[in-house]
């Protein structure tokens, strides 16, 4: 049974996060001519695995892959990104040709456009990275949801991206909605308990605590739930 916490806004979404803009470097093509196939997409169009995405609640990444030949080739971004991780990839399959870089894009099936997110190079960042995973639509819930927390920590800690407690908290919701995070539900007490990004609240820390220490399976962060609970019921 799925933790509810009635702050969380189930249709809200953080903006999409940006890398370096994508300059000198424009393809055009009409959406409704994107008839590229790929294995692993089992040979949908685009567009109707954007709208599936959508109905997910999860953004849809395209792969634009340019070779050192200068050609383009598109692909699904999450799967694409798994493959040449696995093969350690350094060639285009459609080209065979040595990989020059790929354009990450933001796919709307409802406004038909894209829109640039960050390039190869960004994905050094674990802020980008996570971005990716936590919309890949073929990862278990949990590998998901674990993507989105680790997104929160990125906005809660700077971590290649200005601090942002909004941002970070929406994002421990949401790996919560998702899958009952264990270690987001910590660090949303955490943030109750001292007003980190909200307002302090006694009463919310404890409920979120009693739930890290009912739900979580990790001795370790059982028993740390277990002895802040312990002293904020000392503190009442």
């Amino acid at each position: 049974m799925f933790i509810n916490d009635s702050d969380i806004s189930n249709n809200y979404s953080p903006p999409l996060v940006k890398g370096q803009e994508v300059k000198k470097h424009e393809i055009s093509f009409e959406l409704s001519s994107l008839l590229e196939k790929i294995e692993w997409c089992s040979n949908k169009r685009f567009v109707e695995l954007a709208d599936e995405n959508s109905k997910k609640n999860l953004d849809y990444i395209l792969a634009a892959v340019v070779d050192e030949n200068n050609q383009t080739t598109f692909y699904d971004g999450c799967q694409f990104t798994r493959f040449i991780q696995e093969v350690d990839g350094i060639y285009s399959p459609s080209t065979q040709a040595k990989i020059k870089d790929i354009y990450y894009y933001f796919l709307n099936p409802n406004k038909q456009e894209l829109q640039p997110l960050f390039t190869k190079k960004d994905l050094e960042s674990p802020l980008y990275w996570n971005y990716l995973f936590a919309n890949d639509s073929l990862l278990e819930e949990s590998a998901r949801a674990e993507c989105l927390f680790q997104l929160g920590n990125c906005y809660y800690q700077g971590s290649g991206v200005e601090v942002n407690m909004k941002y970070a908290l929406e994002y421990y919701r949401r790996a919560i909605n998702l899958a009952n995070h264990a270690k987001a539900v910590l660090m949303l007490a955490y943030c109750y308990e001292n007003g980190e990004g909200i307002e302090k609240n006694e009463e919310s820390a404890r409920h979120w605590y009693s739930q890290a220490v009912s739900h979580s399976s990790d001795p370790v962060l059982k028993q740390l739930a277990s002895q802040k609970l312990t002293y904020i019921e000392k503190e009442v």
